[in-house]
C-alpha cells in the first residue's frame, strides 16, 4: 500500500514539475532569493572625516575594516562606501 501511494507521489510531482505553474513557481523564488541579496547587499554607509579643530581631511582614505572596500575623504571631509 504504501508503495503504490509513493509511486503516485512521485508520478503526481513529475506531471507537476512540467507543468508551466512549476516553472513559474521556480521563476518567483528565484527573483525573490536574488533581490533580498541583492538589497542587504548595496548599503551606502556617509560621514566626515575632520582634525580636533574641525578642519576637513581632505584624501583620507575610509576603509571598510576586513575588506578591501575603501574610498577618499573629498574637499569638504565627506565620503561615502
Amino acid at each position: 500500500m504504501k508503495n503504490k501511494q509513493l509511486i503516485f507521489l512521485l508520478n503526481d510531482f513529475k506531471s507537476f514539475s512540467r507543468s508551466k505553474s512549476f516553472l513559474r513557481f521556480l521563476l518567483f523564488v528565484t527573483f525573490l532569493f536574488t533581490g533580498l541579496t541583492q538589497g542587504y547587499s548595496q548599503v551606502k554607509i556617509t560621514g566626515n572625516i575632520s582634525d580636533i579643530n574641525g578642519l576637513p581631511l581632505i584624501g583620507a582614505n575610509v576603509v571598510v575594516k576586513g575588506t578591501s572596500n575603501g574610498t577618499q575623504a573629498d574637499f569638504n571631509g565627506n565620503y561615502i562606501i
